[in-house]
């Protein structure tokens, strides 16, 4: 499904990430529709980088700076707007890492893709990419994108974490899902396709 990127056939990936990536390539994936006339969301997407084996799983997350033109300050994944030149989604994913972090996307192994996910103040439709890597490998931070990054670990403690807060979108205030992060938290579109990815997990 995914020829144009380095998923190699013959690595050996871990019993449940193996699990995944044959669910994830099975299923019918809904696509957000794009409505014409208006103002269409943007589209874009992100790299949601498994790594480790079957017991501990990881992820990388980073909290944005101040400088960038959207999300400013939010703890995501890494990931931006599907550019022209971009082969595919995929690509996107794997190019906006690469210049985020410095994940080398040759390094990637493409597991498939979850439902996109919309973001209410800045008008994306987001596509999740979700990929492996046995090791947290060198990160290289952008330093005008990224203020910091963060190692997340994927446990059973992730929905009684989960909290309430009022963030405001629009102008308005809102409740909101959201879920802690060392020092931060997690909510909106990011935590809605962690949310994806947990379920998937689940089988």
């Amino acid at each position: 499904m995914y020829a144009s990127h380095a998923t190699d056939p013959g690595r050996v990936l871990p019993d449940r990430i193996a699990a995944l990536r044959a669910l994830l390539q099975a299923r019918a994936r809904p696509s957000a529709a794009i409505e014409a006339g208006g103002n269409p969301p943007r589209r874009a997407a992100v790299l949601i980088l498994l790594i480790g084996g079957d017991e501990a799983l990881r992820t990388v997350v980073f909290e944005r700076t101040l400088q960038v033109a959207d999300h400013k300050g939010e703890i995501c994944f890494p990931g931006g707007s599907i550019e022209p030149g971009d082969a595919d989604t995929v690509a996107a994913a794997l190019r906006e890492a690469e210049e985020e972090l410095g994940i080398c996307a040759h390094d990637v192994a493409i597991l498939g893709m979850l439902d996109d996910v919309r973001t209410r103040g800045s008008n994306f439709v987001i596509t999740p990419v979700v990929g492996y890597m046995p090791v947290v490998p060198e990160l290289k931070a952008d330093k005008r994108e990224v203020a910091r990054v963060i190692i997340l670990q994927l446990d059973d403690n992730f929905r009684s974490s989960r909290f309430k807060e009022m963030v405001t979108i629009r102008g308005a205030e809102r409740e909101v899902d959201a879920y802690p992060v060392e020092g931060g938290r997690i909510w909106g579109a990011s935590l809605r396709a962690l949310e994806l990815l947990l379920d998937a997990m689940k089988g």
